[in-house]
């Protein structure tokens, strides 16, 4: 090609390239197929949109092996009703394969296949189960696949490993037996510490009466608080308004597990129950507790939460007062026998039984509290 070609054969508009060297080799093959069946990129970069083998899969199925086919070809042909109270117009054949409501049926045998491609492939990337089922209907269907999909997510390996579990199960409960009679006979006890510094303290002893009524008695102290400090505040507001106890369950704590708290146990002839090391929930009680008073502190300090310490006999008299589930009735009932008021009544009646009476009746309703905790304990471990 000489320089009057090149000129004959330009568009406007473009720009020409010399010829190189290659194609003035004398070997240079001009044959248009010499190279129609090389790909230079690798398989890799495309997109395959439609699954050739999967396609095929579909449409090799034997119409007589798969009870849906025969059931659904013969509705086709009219020999028959639908199959599964369908709609005729639910079926249709499309070069071979059978699809319901515009989706491909799918026989048993490429069940595994589908969600392979659904669930396991790194485009799908191990969904949950509403979400893989989610991807396979919108181009597949066959008869009870809901199922299928549960089970087979449920048993994948790999989300068993990988994922977070975001519905652990519950942990076992350990009931704790009670025989008691009189409240604060047997206490549960935790400290609520690091708090921001009020009047001089900055943590709070919580004791429950754990054996019958669910009350609770809050102490304000320090952080620091040693076992004869521990020994005073029992003093000062256990043992002075209830009297000796007979069993205390608490965590592992210094104040609790030191020599002089179970010297002090045994000099004055009451158990010391710490918790199994470990396993936290044998002192559920004040557990669950301190998230109720921490909850009452968040809500009445939020404007000024140095002043937390004011609020602690109001929070103890808050749930003494209320009715607690597992006793049908209120600390309070149980302790005296009548609910104190906490604001005045609409109605001059009293609501406080005579003496005698009420005597009578807060001894039957003690008993009923303890058979509701031996129910309470029955359903825990059942």
């Amino acid at each position: 090609m000489n320089e009057f070609d090149l000129e004959l054969h330009h568009v406007p508009g473009t720009k020409l390239a010399a010829p190189d060297a290659l194609s003035h080799r004398p070997d240079h093959s001009s044959n248009p197929a010499d190279n129609a069946d090389v790909t230079l990129l690798p398989d890799t970069l495309f997109a395959r949109v439609v699954d050739i083998d999967l396609a095929n899969a579909l449409k090799s199925t034997d119409p007589f092996s798969d009870p849906v086919l025969i059931a659904a070809q013969q509705a086709l042909d009219g020999l028959s009703a639908p199959p599964m109270k369908s709609a005729l117009s639910d079926w249709h054949l499309d070069d071979g394969t059978l699809f319901y409501r515009n989706r491909a049926y799918v026989p048993a045998h490429l069940h595994h296949r589908i969600l392979a491609l659904h669930h396991d492939h790194p485009t799908a990337g191990h969904p949950g189960r509403f979400k893989t089922e989610e991807l396979v209907k919108r181009d597949y269907w066959w008869p009870g696949m809901g199922t299928f999909i549960r089970k087979y997510v449920e048993g994948c390996t790999l989300c068993q490993q990988m994922k977070s579990d975001t519905h652990p199960s519950t942990p076992p409960l350990t009931p704790i037996p009670s025989s008691a009679t009189c409240p604060f006979s047997q206490i549960s006890v935790d400290l609520i510490t690091d708090l921001p510094e009020s009047g001089g303290f900055d943590s709070v002893m919580v004791v429950v009466d754990h054996g019958l009524t669910k009350g609770v008695i809050l102490s304000p102290c320090k952080k620091t608080i040693t076992s004869e400090d521990v020994a005073q505040l029992f003093f000062k507001k256990v043992f002075l308004r209830f009297g000796l106890y007979d069993k205390i369950i608490s965590d592992r704590g210094p104040q609790f597990a030191s020599k002089f708290a179970k010297e002090l146990g045994r000099l004055l002839d009451y158990e010391v129950a710490l918790s199994t090391a470990y396993h936290p929930q044998t002192d559920g009680q004040t557990e669950r507790l301190n998230q109720e008073l921490e909850t009452y502190l968040r809500i009445y300090c939020r404007s000024t939460p140095l002043d937390w310490v004011k609020h602690l006999p109001m929070a103890e008299f808050v749930h003494n007062h209320r009715k607690h589930d597992s006793r049908n009735a209120s600390p309070f009932f149980l302790m005296m026998g009548y609910e104190p008021r906490g604001i005045p009544h609409i109605l001059p009646n009293s609501t406080i039984p005579a003496a005698e009476d009420r005597i009578r009746y807060l001894q039957k309703t003690r008993e009923e509290a303890i058979a509701c905790h031996n129910l309470a304990m029955q359903r825990m471990a059942a």
